[in-house]
């Protein structure tokens, strides 16, 4: 029993060597433990391996053997214990020829397709003895040899060091220990026996040694990563089997294989149920010929073009496809299915054969229907809702004027023609269809919840949706913004007829109406904009029409206001603004100013947000947010968040200690691929280190769930820059994103510290702060400017501030002055 024991630690001994090599080579994650089976089916790989090499190891050693004694033959010294020795290797290598006979018939027979521990122990113990017995035949010849005779021995050992581990590599530890034992007593032999030459003989000898190790930790390790490979990709195989059987038998998925010309071969039978077809009128016909005749026609153009070609090229060229048809089997009914094939990867690409499933996605797109329904409609009135109307509005302005919206781009910042003078709209061409855009708001809304009731107040919503359809007709798209407003754009073929619109409305929604046996006053202000031609958007001419009415409700309510030119003068400003941008960016004639983030318990500055500035030669200081419609109207977006990167990285180093700088990166940067890789050059180039540096992202960019965004925030977390959430609170504070985006900074907006309500407002830091503090994110409160604003800050153990109560944004001049007065901060992030 203490036998079989030593043989099964000396067995798990080597399994933990090998291992230790596969994580030292890097073939395994060094974390990587291997399951009991696993390492039973690699030693079962490394017994085959070794037996399969064992006859070709027997014939060398009788050969290496029968020439010692050819030696002592021709030359005979009255050693007779070679012949003994002799004996007893050959003894060694009978038993190990019966072992081997016994060990492939098992093989043969498929048993013990696992091996245990002990198996490997006894392998190595049973090589060790054997390259001892070896060991001393050798050392005794050596001991007694001339120097030619010498050199044979030297040749013969190096031979059998290098076929040993050749013969033995998938097991590191007997290959190893193998060579070694052969080796040193030979190396011994050599400096005892002394000789200008032996020297060379053993730097040659422990050189040789090096390689041969070197190279069988190397074929070892990669022979067992191939093992595991294969066994792991086994297992898969067997899972992905099991889940295709149980997906095609509860009729979730349905399989088809067919030629290279798409002659279906095999189908599912839910298929042809879904058809409504017999299966064996459908094996032999191609694909595309069967779904014409049930009314294939795509659910989408690029679904269409699709079909379209794999049904005219019989499927050459196509390596695989994806498609979604409706069709409408014999029986009537409609049904939606998603197509999915690919050709196999074997044998001549042009010949081979298609393999694929289908999909019944029929109530997915009746639910998607519906759900689309509900999210572009009002329940109450069932008009267009917000997001609805403009997509719709969008939908005629692309109709009018053949424009194709580009891709990823929302209606409301599409361009719409309308005038280019620099003040206000101008009617230049009556050929042009005019566009007018009505912003609508019932004024007594509240009144009439308060005095009858939410139903009166409903009833009038209802009423005005229902007068905005009479008035305007079926050519205008009439939406609810939500609330107590209502919107309405449309084409006309002159400005008198869009006017006639607008003031028959104006009537019409300031007219009575009878809600139960009561009756009830409608008060409804309009703010319009009527215009030709140039290259606004439909978010523009929202914009116009909303401070049109804003001058209607405070001029009395109940009155139409149309856009006028003391507004337009503000569309000239930002076309000037547009147009001198890019000129200025190119000269660096825009500034980045820097507000310190500051420790509330020691005041120390450990960081700065980066806020761009550019004062205007003619019209002052300009907003940020103006700059960055400018950027996205020239297409310099990407352009302007380069140049305020470098300027903050440029500006940090010379910042003492870890402070770090914060810059703030718009939707159009994190769903650029490139971004990324945009971030990375630029702090390579300047010489800063990623800790230095964070990236703001604002709130309502969380709420995107974009998959660019996502992979570009994770790899900016993962090398080391930090990430902000800004602005926090301002819009849907949707709290289940956060966790599922990488983030250091939860910046909270200055709403939150609750002006109006301290009380709520210290409730609201408090639940944040805790909320920050258990996603392991720290809390920085933005716009802090009173002593009793930064005490809720404290009472809600919230440790970084940022506001006009420490410091307002400075030059980059100003900061380096005060950074250098205050030396480094001693703030230490805690997550």
């Amino acid at each position: 029993m203490a036998q079989v024991s030593l043989m099964t630690r000396i067995g798990k001994w080597s399994d933990h060597l090998t291992f230790l090599a596969l994580r030292w080579r890097g073939a395994v994650d060094p974390s990587y433990q291997p399951t009991e089976p696993l390492l039973a089916s690699i030693r079962r790989s490394q017994i085959d391996t070794t037996l399969a090499l064992t006859p070709m190891m027997v014939q060398a050693n009788i050969v290496c053997l029968f020439a010692l004694i050819f030696m002592e033959v021709m030359d005979p010294r009255g050693q007779y214990f070679i012949y003994i020795w002799s004996s007893v290797l050959l003894a060694f290598l009978v038993n190990w020829i019966s072992a081997y006979r016994i060990a492939r018939t098992d093989r043969d027979f498929g048993r013990n397709r696992q091996a245990k521990a002990h198996s490997i122990g006894v392998l190595i113990c049973s090589c060790l003895t054997f390259a001892s017995v070896w060991s001393f035949g050798l050392i005794m010849a050596l001991s007694r040899a001339n120097v030619q005779e010498t050199s044979f021995l030297g040749a013969m050992i190096a031979g059998m060091v290098a076929g040993g581990a050749w013969a033995l590599y998938a097991i590191p530890l007997a290959a190893v220990a193998y060579g070694l034992i052969l080796l040193v007593p030979a190396v011994v032999a050599y400096a005892v026996l002394g000789g200008p030459l032996w020297g060379f003989y053993i730097l040659v000898s422990v050189s040789f040694a090096a390689l041969v190790i070197a190279a069988v930790i190397r074929h070892s390790t990669q022979f067992i990563a191939e093992r595991i490979g294969y066994e792991q990709a086994a297992a898969q195989r067997d899972v992905i089997s099991l889940l295709m059987n149980d997906i095609e038998a509860t009729g979730t998925c349905w399989l088809w294989r067919g030629d290279a010309k798409l002659r279906l071969s095999h189908v599912s039978d839910g298929f042809a149920v879904a058809l409504g077809l017999q299966q064996n009128t459908i094996l032999g016909r191609r694909l595309p010929e069967i779904l014409m005749e049930c009314g294939a026609r795509g659910d989408d153009p690029k679904s269409q073009e699709t079909f379209d070609l794999i049904a005219s090229s019989e499927g050459a060229g196509l390596p695989n496809f994806e498609f979604r048809l409706t069709l409408t089997p014999p029986d009537g009914s409609e049904r939606h299915l998603a197509f999915y094939g690919s050709r196999s990867d074997v044998g001549d690409a042009a010949r081979a054969p298609f393999e694929g499933f289908v999909r019944d996605i029929t109530d997915a797109v009746r639910d998607h229907e519906k759900i689309q329904f509900l999210a572009t409609r009002d329940a109450l009135t069932g008009l267009w809702n917000a997001s609805g109307f403009i997509s719709r509005a969008q939908e005629e302005i692309d109709k009018r004027f053949g424009h194709t919206r580009p891709r990823g781009l929302s209606a409301a910042t599409t361009a719409l023609p309308l005038p280019t003078a620099s003040k206000g709209p101008r009617l230049t061409d009556p050929a042009t269809p005019i566009s007018m855009f009505l912003y609508i708001d019932a004024d007594n809304l509240k009144a009439v919840n308060d005095t009858y009731g939410h139903r009166a107040g409903d009833a009038l919503l209802i009423k005005v949706g229902r007068s905005l359809i009479d008035v305007a007709g079926a050519n205008c798209v009439v939406g609810r913004k939500g609330g107590d407003e209502f919107q309405l754009f449309g084409f006309f073929d002159s400005e008198a007829q869009a006017r006639n619109i607008a003031q028959r409305l104006l009537q019409r929604l300031n007219a009575d109406f009878q809600f139960d046996t009561i009756t009830i006053r409608k008060s409804c202000s309009i703010g319009a904009v009527i215009l030709s031609r140039g290259n606004h958007s439909i978010g523009t001419m929202e914009q116009w029409a909303d401070r049109a009415l804003y001058s209607a409700k405070n001029k009395g309510k109940a009155r139409l206001e149309y856009y006028n030119e003391e507004l337009g003068a503000e569309v000239f400003k930002q076309r000037r603004i547009t147009a001198d941008l890019p000129a200025f960016l190119e000269r660096g004639e825009l500034s980045v100013c820097y507000q310190p983030i500051v420790c509330v318990d020691t005041e120390a500055i450990v960081g700065c947000e980066a806020l761009l500035r550019w004062t205007h030669p003619y019209f002052g200081p300009v907003s940020p947010a103006a700059i960055v419609e400018a950027a996205r109207t020239t297409g310099k977006q990407a352009e302007l968040g380069d140049y305020i990167l470098r300027q903050a990285l440029e500006t940090v180093l010379e910042w003492p200690g870890s402070t770090y700088v914060s810059v703030n990166a718009t939707a159009f940067e994190l769903n650029d691929p490139d971004y990324y890789s945009r971030v990375i050059k630029a702090i390579d180039d300047i010489g800063c280190a990623p800790e230095r540096v964070c990236i703001e992202i604002t709130e309502s960019q969380l709420l995107e769930r974009n998959r660019t965004v996502l992979a570009n925030l994770l790899r900016i977390r993962n090398c080391g820059i930090k990430v902000a959430v800004d602005d926090f609170g301002s819009g849907y504070s949707s709290l289940s994103y956060l966790p599922q985006y990488p983030s250091n900074f939860l910046k909270l907006d200055r709403s939150l510290l609750g002006h109006d309500n301290p009380g709520t407002g210290r409730a609201i830091l408090r639940a944040v702060a805790t909320l920050a503090h258990e996603l392991k994110v720290m809390a920085v409160a933005e716009g802090v400017e009173t002593e009793a604003e930064l005490q809720m800050v404290r009472d809600a153990k919230i440790s970084l501030v940022q506001g006009f109560h420490y410091h307002q944004p400075m030059s980059r001049s100003e900061i380096k002055v005060m950074m250098a007065a205050k030396g480094a901060g001693t703030f230490k992030m805690p997550y």
